[in-house]
């Protein structure tokens, strides 16, 4: 395979991972982050990180379940335990509200008491500089170890001085735990500032995984292409996003198993698993 067949490969996988689901409606795939939240009746507060390096993340609080009764700043009452929960490679806050609030992590937490923050890494679409555009080379210029060194230690600060507690939970997942594994390295005091640490799905070597996408990623220098060809960034324009996953992804389409077989190219296969009936959100 060249090169640029490769490249194209990856770009299309890089898409359809955001179709997780099999059913969207045009009103979710449209909206933004807090939108869903709120829409599904859950508190939602929007924060601004700013890192040592000059990133400004944008962070997503659900302070409370839905049917609670606090509705005031004051959430990291006594008895209330904070939790950061940090996405994995090409996603981003988006992932634990996707489901809807029977499937949800984050929802679940929420109504189980806990006062929820969903972090963003930054790359993805709710991240920015102080001053650098997304067009800047030196915007891209980071990997995880900049997710560990910065990002991480930065939300959790956060979390901790808005709702003035000690210690917090962290969650991960996939990329979300590299970026503990790799804060924990460089920082190791922030064990100090939290209660526990759960890795789902954690990433920190490759070399036993099968997927057939990390074969691929293994025979080439990916950055090199990329920057040979002048492309800052893996993934593309949500409007072509959105042309491929209403033409693959959704539940009448019988060209639907080839949008999963992508999937599970990368993340690999569990139809036991999958929700084929849920409402998808890009953003």
């Amino acid at each position: 395979m060249s090169n640029l067949a490769l490249l194209r490969l990856i770009l299309l996988l890089s898409a359809i991972t955001t179709c997780c689901c099999a059913v969207f409606s045009r009103k979710d795939m449209d909206a933004t982050v807090p939108q869903i939240i709120a829409s599904n009746g859950y508190p939602i507060e929007k924060h601004r990180v700013k890192t040592e390096d000059g990133y400004i993340l944008q962070m997503h609080r659900i302070p409370a379940g839905k049917r609670s009764a606090r509705r005031s700043n004051t959430y990291g009452g006594k008895g209330k335990r904070a939790v950061l929960i940090v996405h994995g490679l090409l996603g981003s806050s988006g992932d634990f509200v996707i489901m809807g609030p029977r499937n949800s992590l984050s929802y679940i937490l929420a109504d189980a008491g806990y006062d929820v923050w969903l972090g963003n890494l930054r790359g993805n679409m709710y991240t920015t500089h102080q001053n650098l555009t997304r067009n800047d080379p030196a915007f891209w210029d980071y990997s995880f170890h900049e997710h560990g060194k910065y990002d991480a230690p930065a939300m959790i600060d956060k979390v901790l001085n808005v709702t003035g507690l000690s210690k917090i939970f962290y969650i991960g997942y996939s990329m979300g735990t590299t970026t503990f594994f790799t804060m924990m390295s460089q920082k190791p005091e922030y064990n100090d500032k939290l209660i526990a640490f759960v890795a789902l799905a954690p990433a920190v070597y490759i070399d036993n995984m099968k997927e057939i996408s990390v074969f691929f990623l293994k025979s080439m220098d990916i950055a090199t292409t990329l920057r040979q060809r002048g492309m800052l960034a893996v993934g593309l324009k949500q409007d072509i996003m959105d042309l491929v996953a209403e033409n693959f992804c959704t539940a009448k389409n019988p060209d639907q198993d080839v949008c999963m077989r992508f999937i599970y190219a990368i993340v690999g296969e569990d139809y036991e698993q999958h929700n084929w009936v849920c409402n998808i959100n890009y953003n």
